[in-house]
C-alpha cells in the first residue's frame, strides 16, 4: 500500500522526465473547464508534512508527493473523479507520532523521503476520498 520514493534520485529524475507524457491533456482540460457542483460532497487529497521539516524542503516534498500519487494511481476511480471534479488538497502538519499513525490507516498513499535530509520521510499523501477519519481533520493546517 505504501511506496517510498527518494527525492532527487536517478529514479525520481526519470519519473519527472516522463510526467508530460503521463498526464493526459484531456484530464487537465476537463478540470480547467469543469463547473464544480457545490451541493455534492467533493473529494480531497490529504497531504501530511512532518512538523520538523523546514519550509523549503516541505514545499518541494509536497509537490513531489502530489505528482507521485497521481502518477501511481491515475487509473484509480477516486483519483479520476478528483481530477475532474474537485482537485482539492488539504495540507496539514503532524508530529512524528501523528505522521506514523496516519500511515497505519487503510488508505492508499505514497511517502516521500528527502535525500538532502539524510533520507528521512518528510511527507505522506493519500489517494483522494470524500470521507476521512476524524484523526485527519484534527491535524493543523500547514501554514
Amino acid at each position: 500500500m505504501e511506496q517510498t520514493i527518494p527525492v532527487f534520485s536517478e529514479e525520481w529524475a526519470k519519473t519527472l522526465l516522463e510526467i508530460q507524457s503521463k498526464i493526459p491533456l484531456r484530464d487537465v482540460e476537463a478540470f480547467l473547464s469543469s463547473k464544480v457542483d457545490t451541493q455534492k460532497p467533493y473529494s480531497k487529497m490529504y497531504v501530511i508534512v512532518k512538523d520538523t521539516v523546514n519550509t523549503g524542503h516541505a514545499v518541494n516534498s509536497v509537490g513531489h508527493a502530489t505528482i507521485s500519487l497521481y502518477l501511481q494511481h491515475e487509473d484509480n476511480p477516486f483519483v479520476k473523479e478528483w481530477v475532474r471534479n474537485s482537485f482539492r488538497k488539504v495540507t496539514v502538519k503532524a508530529t512524528e507520532e501523528e505522521f506514523e499513525k496516519a500511515k497505519t490507516f487503510p488508505y492508499e498513499h505514497v511517502v516521500i523521503t528527502e535525500s538532502m535530509l539524510g533520507g528521512i520521510e518528510t511527507v505522506v499523501a493519500f489517494v483522494p476520498r470524500v470521507e476521512w477519519d476524524e484523526f485527519f481533520k484534527t491535524l493543523p493546517l500547514y501554514k
